[in-house]
């Protein structure tokens, strides 16, 4: 299935925990969905426009007590496409808030994203963790892409464990996951539901009265992977 989504905080970034396990450009951390990492503390920026998706998208700040300001979209529950083709140009603007000057800038869509290999389409799909798993897709113009792995219950829902995210500088449509990482991320079961993904980003930049603000669109595929011994 398909699932879209807008959303924007304005932050000071703060440095990430150590990570449990460095493989070259993967990072494994203990992840537990029921408990998400603190966000920092959100600075208001007003309300944000972006008038190139499909529907416009507008981002309203909300006020989140001892986190500062966040942001929630008009999106409807459960949309399904947003982006328009890659390449597009989309218009990012900022009216301006109590803490954070009027800004606007401009990023360029993603192109979608589709996994070729590891079969990722249905329930059987599997890797053995004694051997470094290649993951292909379609090359694109990504200036980053993330190539994830997230523990999933026998149910397939996310659970706590250990959650694996390959930062590449490359799109050329082809990483291979060390088998190192992929052994922290089955944990010594005999076998570990995950879910694979993909990301296309692309980066643009605005400035808002001196303050740098980063802009992205991405786009994401995968699928369903068990990881065994």
């Amino acid at each position: 299935f398909s699932v879209a989504g807008a959303t924007a905080r304005f932050t000071v970034p703060e440095e990430p925990a150590a990570p449990a396990g460095t493989f070259g450009p993967c990072v494994v951390r203990a992840d537990d969905p029921a408990s998400p990492a603190p966000l920092g503390y959100g600075y208001d920026a007003g309300t944000i426009t972006v008038p190139g998706t499909t529907p416009a998208v507008t981002l309203t700040p909300v006020d989140q007590g001892a986190q500062g300001t966040g942001y929630e979209s008009d999106l409807p529950e459960g949309h399904e496409d947003l982006l328009p083709g890659g390449g597009a140009l989309l218009t990012v603007s900022g009216d301006g808030g109590e803490d954070v000057a009027a800004f606007q800038g401009v990023v360029v869509a993603a192109e979608q994203v589709t996994v070729t290999t590891p079969s990722v389409g249905g329930f059987g799909s599997s890797a053995s963790t004694a051997e470094d798993l290649t993951v292909t897709w379609n090359a694109g113009q990504g200036e980053e892409v993330l190539v994830t792995l997230s523990p999933l219950s026998d149910g397939f829902q996310p659970e706590a464990g250990f959650a694996m995210v390959c930062t590449l500088p490359e799109d050329n449509g082809s990483f291979t996951v060390p088998k190192a990482a992929l052994e922290m991320v089955r944990d010594g079961d005999d076998s570990r539901n995950t879910a694979l993904g993909v990301t296309r980003i692309r980066f643009g930049d605005a400035d808002a009265g001196g303050v740098p603000v980063t802009l992205r669109a991405t786009r994401s595929s995968g699928g369903l992977l068990k990881l065994t011994e």
